[in-house]
């Protein structure tokens, strides 16, 4: 049997007092995810993938940025550190209309 990267929909998760989803799919059987960022009618943003078992992103507004954080643990800790973070203007995000 092989096995591949096929995107599957595993679920939607509301972000910033509910104005904005996150849409996450399974790439990888081994329990890779890859997450997306929509406010479902002017963008959709891929954030990029994770290890479900040792990584996760966490989302946060404050007035118009969106701020992505990737946290992630170290082989044998459990302690999360901080990978990642970004920021996006939010009006930017919805002025580009891109849909990925």
């Amino acid at each position: 049997m092989l096995t591949g990267c096929i995107k599957a929909y595993i679920r939607t998760l509301k972000v910033c007092d509910k104005k904005m989803y996150v849409e996450i799919f399974n790439t990888n059987p081994a329990g890779v995810n890859s997450e997306y960022v929509t406010d479902s009618l002017n963008f959709r943003m891929y954030v990029g993938k994770v290890d479900e078992e040792h990584e996760d992103f966490v989302y946060r507004c404050s007035q118009d940025s969106l701020i992505i954080e990737k946290f992630g643990l170290r082989q044998m800790d459990t302690v999360r550190h901080t990978l990642e973070i970004r920021a996006f203007s939010i009006a930017k995000l919805k002025s580009e209309r891109k849909f990925e």
